[in-house]
């Protein structure tokens, strides 16, 4: 493969907003957090997540970003992903623009969820953060 090719596919995309989308109207990092816990863990620590086989542990703030932590049945570590709760122009899973910050928290879940059923635990390079892995690229 083209190593520039490789680059690129590498590179983080920014979703498009629609040219209505108000960024004024986005609810506070604290509401944010909010919404992404709830959507992220809907039936409380220790449930499945969507229709995956992974454990919900917790939804955590850390300052500006949401840390998503779950487990697998068989795994000692939880692993987790951050989640930038300031940059909500991040494409997740679906193409095209969103058009609000609810929008972009179901992109979001869709993402998770994908991500975890195909084997992001695998091919993400990892933290070490003491309680947890923290999962770094896609």
């Amino acid at each position: 493969m083209d190593v520039s090719l490789l680059a690129m596919a590498r590179k983080p995309w920014k979703r498009h907003k629609s040219p209505g989308y108000d960024e004024a109207a986005d609810p506070s990092i604290d509401d944010k957090f909010a919404q992404v816990r709830a959507e992220l863990m809907p039936n409380g620590p220790g449930t499945s997540f969507m229709s995956t086989s992974a454990v919900v542990v917790d939804v955590r703030r850390d300052e500006d970003f949401a840390l998503f932590i779950f487990s697998w049945p068989d795994e000692l570590i939880p692993l987790a992903l951050r989640i930038n709760l300031e940059d909500t122009s991040e494409e997740f899973y679906y193409e095209g623009p969103v058009h609000s910050f609810d929008e972009w928290v179901e992109d979001l879940a869709a993402y998770v969820m994908v991500s975890i059923d195909t084997g992001l635990a695998q091919r993400a390079k990892r933290i070490d953060r003491g309680e947890y892995i923290e999962l770094i690229g896609t």
